[in-house]
């Protein structure tokens, strides 16, 4: 079998597998992507990071660990090729000359300017990456490179994502990736697409319903198109195999495969059974008939001579009745005019038993034998049409045959008790007259109310009830029972209302008269919350905000002592607390000043570092990159 992807077959080991420091390979000497602490080099190996061969460097992306080619021009924040890093100035310079001299070289992070994409297969940045590859990230950060699509993507928009295939393979729209087989219901399109197949089919070698090498059901295979089992041409069958099957040579058309499933025969054919054979076949007491079947030769006779067990047709021959009947009048089992042997005529039709209100006559079965129907008020009977086994209603029980006269109260129920009645009237059985109900207690708890002489009643119908305010929050209420009626319920204190908050139920401004002004470093003015009088403070503007003294710090305004400028950060110091705050890039730390940096008296950024000077005690403290120790003062450097 072969080897998953990512691994090479290697024969001497008899093994899947990829050279040290690979974690996916395509062979011996081609690595696709490297093991964590390696680096790739540009013809494709994965090493240590300290063994970039000269003329490289270690590319710290981490999206995309390489041993880089040095550029011919190298952006500001790209390193140079191993080899070739320059030396760092003295250390003993003085602090001044440093300030103004040091070169930031922090650790590469990206070798392109914004918006740019670092290729490293031609060493360039580019704005679009080439085929093959894609941008990591997608959206441009310092870290942007082209990374490597996968190897069975021509071209994709992630590393899982294929866009479009290379060689021999085809991309599924499902998970969008790259595939030598297409799966089940799909087929190979020639744009290199598996494509679905037609609904018709579960497996194809095409997109249209003529193209199937397979039905899904309940359709079947004819040739290569899947149709409905009514729909098999002729000389075919609905087979096994959800398939249209070739009836048997001897067939026109046919229900099954065999040479005796034949329904209908060729020119020089005819159907016997379900068989076709030569007219000169034709089986003993048949004929060869116009309508190319095999048919009985008939004696011609009398209607009324037809034989027992046949009638005559409307097609002037005698027709065989219906299985239940011994003779008949037409070919129903409804057209019965005697039975057969244990069977009873009903009407027209031959029964094994008689219905019900009917008797078997005579008992014991004869060729005369009928059910005849019982006489009132048997409801069923046996032996004769008056000896009764059960009575029609309102009668009780036969005694030896006879029914006994009515109950007087049959089918008289007296009304079930109503909700404010204990229980219903009793039936008198002499005159099957219902008594009157007996009547629940009056104030008896009812569904409207409560129970006033045996009815239901509302007690509150015609009450006027008060609406509820906008502080309360129930109406008043009447009690259907009683007729009592509460006032509304108000709401808690400091509810929410239309204008502040609800007091005792009333709708309350909370903060009517007050004011919070806003001073020079707020965007706004203080408010009030009107529901609970609580104030909020006025909206600081933006810390470094220009004002009157200087700039905003924390809503008050503040006058700069001093101010320095790096490659791409600014720093300043603050006139009255010393303050030191920094903002812009912030790449290697030189954006953030040490929390016990304050107070300064003096401050001075580089391209990628910045240092102050502590008031008081003249100390320097350097913050930021420190790739040649221009963030380390010396220990013997004297107060400035």
């Amino acid at each position: 079998p072969a080897c998953p992807t990512g691994k090479y077959g290697d024969d001497a080991t008899r093994s899947c597998t990829c050279p040290a420091g690979c974690r996916t390979c395509t062979s011996a000497n081609t690595c696709t992507a490297c093991e964590s602490g390696y680096w790739r080099t540009p013809d494709a190996n994965c090493i240590l990071p300290a063994n970039c061969p000269a003329g490289t460097f270690a590319h710290t992306n981490p999206n995309n660990r390489i041993c880089l080619k040095a550029m011919t021009n190298p952006g500001p924040r790209c390193p140079p090729p191993r080899g070739a890093r320059g030396a760092a100035p003295a250390a003993a310079a003085p602090l001044l000359l440093l300030l103004l001299t040091l070169v930031v070289s922090a650790l590469p992070v990206s070798c392109c300017p914004t918006g740019m994409f670092l290729d490293a297969v031609t060493a360039t940045c580019v704005a679009t990456c080439p085929a093959g590859s894609y941008k990591s990230p997608a959206a441009w950060t310092s870290t942007a490179v082209c990374a490597a699509c996968m190897s069975t993507c021509a071209t994709c928009n992630t590393a899982t994502t294929c866009t479009s295939c290379s060689g021999i393979y085809w991309l599924t729209g499902a998970t969008m990736t790259c595939v030598t087989t297409c799966p089940e219901g799909f087929f190979k399109a020639p744009d290199r697409v598996c494509r679905r197949c037609h609904v018709r089919c579960a497996t194809c070698t095409g997109g249209g319903y003529w193209t199937c090498s397979s039905c899904v059901a309940p359709y079947l295979l004819s040739g290569t198109t899947c149709v409905a089992a009514s729909d098999c041409p002729a000389g075919s069958y609905a087979g096994l195999g959800q398939a249209c099957r070739s009836c048997a040579s001897t067939c026109a058309t046919c229900n099954g495969g065999g040479h005796q499933n034949c329904t209908s025969c060729g020119t020089s054919k005819l159907l016997f059974g379900t068989a076709c054979v030569a007219a000169a076949d034709c089986p003993t007491a048949t004929y060869a008939a116009a309508d190319r079947f095999a048919a009985p030769a008939q004696a011609v006779v009398a209607a009324s001579d037809c034989p027992t067990g046949t009638f005559p047709a409307t097609n002037r021959i005698c027709s065989t009745c219906a299985t239940t009947c011994a003779t008949c009048n037409g070919g129903g089992y409804q057209n019965c005019t005697s039975c057969g042997t244990s069977t009873f005529l009903f009407g027209t039709a031959c029964v094994s038993t008689c219905p019900a209100g009917t008797f078997k006559n005579p008992q014991t079965w004869a060729s005369t034998a009928g059910c005849q129907a019982c006489t009132s008020p048997c409801f069923t009977c046996e032996t004769g049409a008056d000896y009764c086994l059960t009575c029609e209603s309102p009668r009780g029980a036969p005694v030896s045959g006879v029914c006994p006269l009515p109950d007087p109260c049959f089918g008289i129920t007296c009304p079930a008790p109503g909700e404010c009645a204990s229980a219903a009237g009793v039936r008198d059985s002499a005159t099957g007259l219902c008594m009157a109900p007996t009547a629940q207690p009056d104030g008896t708890t009812c569904s409207q109310g409560s129970c006033q002489g045996g009815v239901c009643t509302d007690m509150c119908a015609g009450v006027t009830l008060s609406a509820a305010g906008e502080c309360d929050s129930a109406a008043s209420a009447c009690d259907s029972a009683t007729g009592l009626v509460t006032i509304p319920t108000t709401k808690p204190d400091y509810t929410a209302c239309s204008v502040g908050s609800c007091l005792s139920g009333v709708c309350t401004d909370m903060c009517a008269g007050v004011m919070l002004a806003a001073g020079e470093c707020d965007s706004a003015a203080g408010a009030c919350d009107s529901a609970t009088g609580l104030m909020v403070p006025p909206t600081a503007k933006p810390d470094n905000t220009a004002c009157s003294l200087g700039s905003c710090q924390g809503s008050v305004c503040t006058a700069l002592h001093a101010l320095a400028a790096g490659y791409f950060h600014t720093c300043a110091v603050a006139a009255e607390t010393g303050a030191v705050r920094c903002w812009g890039d912030n790449t290697c730390g030189q954006a953030t000043p040490p929390a016990d940096v304050s107070p300064s008296s003096a401050i001075a950024a580089g391209d990628y570092y910045t240092c102050a000077v502590a008031s008081g005690t003249g100390a320097v403290r350097c913050w930021g990159s420190n790739d040649y120790g221009m963030a380390t003062p010396p220990a013997d450097l004297p107060p400035l």
